[in-house]
């Protein structure tokens, strides 16, 4: 049940969800960077934390709604 075809889709969706929502903080530092120098420590824990959260939040409401539906 862990690895059925629904989790697969879910986890990829939530994923490329993830991948999106970590590019975003990237542009945004980029553009910081212009006017305020940012550490590279800060700028990584940034966008991880906002790419893993989102994929995170993301597949966790996939899988609510696809065990609530079965």
């Amino acid at each position: 049940m862990i690895d059925d075809e629904i989790t697969r889709a879910n986890r990829s969706d939530a994923m490329r969800f993830g991948f999106v929502f970590a590019m975003l903080p990237c542009i945004t530092i980029y553009f910081i960077t212009m006017f305020e120098p940012v550490n590279g420590r800060d700028a990584v824990h940034i966008i991880m934390s906002d790419g893993l959260g989102a994929a995170l939040i993301r597949w966790g409401w996939l899988e609510r709604r696809a065990h609530r539906d079965a």
